[in-house]
């Protein structure tokens, strides 16, 4: 036997009920409310893109409940806690299987009318099982509101629905990163003035000051680019075939900002500038070139445009427009999709100090805790020796480690393991990363006294 849990709002007392939706095997449904709240829905696991053989290593420190982030020093959520965590059901995406079976139980309060339709739509559900009930009735060519009791709760649902999504992620605000908790105290905000709206349409009427202000930053870094490439421009009375080349690949690089600017401009919000896609790009140019320092400086440089993780106003104009499907559509985001966006950067993973796909090992003395932001969308697939030069980085890797050290007592073997990590960064660092583990030799000579 088969059971769901959704939600059902009462009409008669104005509260929303936790229904059991049990399928027995010949295909009959049984409904039967329960007094359970809204809170104790079962949960929608949010699983790790991680590998199985990744997961399965688990860190001697994760059970600290403020570790912070290796490189960034944030807080993370723990992972065994960001997969528990408890999503309201979204209730206009409630089976059209249990809102006629529903109706069916209350089918003595229908009219005779309201009968024959559900007679007709329980039929037309048996072959467009997918459609949600208000477009079966549409398929009937009959008004939406035919059923007020359907109606009246598809109007009090967003408001519910995002209220309890606001103190599902209440908890978790300490772990947001700063563009995140700003932008969530503006849905806040917003959420009071207007209940009824959902979390992309509150954000979208923040949109357009934003816009202009992230356009304003990108096209900032797409000015610095081109102040970066007058120098290639000039003509010399030498020049050898990498000069040449280089020159070609400047005015490409050109033409590909002068093109970005105009889709900035005149493109509408569905089809408006990508990021990823202008570096890739960049990227594919760039590494044709024979000066490679002019042209490192250039990736590095178009690594600062604002995405939705380093500024506020590209968090809400992303999220407030359409974004990129799986299937290669744009859609918007669903409340739910922008409540995980909020608190995703801050979820603890595990990163390899030295790439598997390097030579790494999985083991404890390779792998580090860093949030996802920072092993995701920073590090990526930079090496290890290649990210501590920017900035704050490799005194954001002592902090950490001098936080092992002070709660080595709470870590499963910890002085070994902190000694095998700080060995493991000195080698890859070649030097630059010296970790200070006097605080074990005093302790050991204690130790010995005793």
């Amino acid at each position: 036997m088969k059971v769901n849990s959704i939600v059902s709002y009462n009409l008669n007392s104005g509260r929303l009920n936790n229904i059991q939706v049990k399928e027995n095997k010949t295909g009959g449904i049984k409904i039967s409310p329960d007094k359970t709240s809204l809170a104790n829905i079962p949960f929608m696991s949010l699983g790790s893109r991680a590998s199985k053989y990744i997961a399965r290593l688990e860190l001697p420190c994760e059970a600290l409940t403020e570790l912070p982030c290796f490189y960034c020093r944030e807080p993370m959520i723990g992972r065994k806690i960001f997969r528990s965590i408890k999503w309201p059901k979204e209730f206009v995406d409630i089976s059209s299987k249990v809102i006629i079976a529903d109706l069916i139980r209350k089918q003595q309060k229908l009219t005779l009318a309201q009968k024959r339709l559900l007679g007709h739509i329980a039929t037309l559900h048996k072959n467009e099982f997918k459609l949600p009930f208000r477009d079966l009735i549409k398929k009937t060519n009959n008004p939406s509101n035919y059923f007020p009791d359907i109606n009246d709760f598809y109007k009090v649902a967003p408001e519910i629905y995002n209220k309890q999504l606001i103190e599902t992620l209440e908890p978790f605000k300490f772990y947001m990163h700063s563009v995140e908790s700003s932008a969530f105290e503006l849905i806040k905000k917003l959420h009071s003035q207007f209940p009824q709206r959902t979390f992309q349409q509150l954000l979208s009427m923040l949109r357009e000051p934003n816009l202009k202000t992230l356009e304003n930053e990108q096209l900032e870094i797409l000015n610095r680019i081109e102040q970066i490439l007058k120098p290639l421009h000039t003509r010399t009375t030498t020049e050898t075939r990498g000069d040449r080349k280089d020159k070609i690949i400047a005015l490409e690089i050109k033409i590909l900002i002068t093109d970005t600017k105009n889709i900035m401009k005149h493109s509408s919000s569905d089809e408006g500038f990508r990021r990823k896609v202008f570096i890739r790009n960049l990227n594919n140019l760039t590494k044709q070139g024979y000066n490679r320092a002019l042209f490192g400086d250039i990736r590095k440089l178009a690594e600062k445009l604002p995405t939705s993780r380093t500024s506020k106003s590209a968090f809400i104009v992303k999220y407030s427009g359409k974004v990129s499907a799986p299937d290669g559509t744009f859609q918007y985001k669903s409340s739910q999709g922008i409540a995980h966006n909020l608190i995703c950067s801050a979820q603890f993973t595990l990163d390899h100090l030295l790439a598997l796909g390097l030579g790494g090992e999985n083991s404890l003395h390779n792998a580090v805790g860093a949030c996802a932001h920072c092993n995701n969308e920073l590090k990526g697939k930079i090496k290890f020796k290649q990210f501590i030069k920017r900035p704050h980085v490799i005194e954001n890797i002592k902090f950490h480690m001098q936080y092992l050290i002070d709660n080595v007592d709470k870590i499963h073997d910890g002085e070994n393991n902190i000694r095998n990590l700080a060995k493991t960064l000195e080698e890859l660092s070649e030097g630059k990363i010296k970790i200070d583990l006097s605080a074990f030799e005093s302790q050991t000579s204690l130790r010995d006294v005793i």
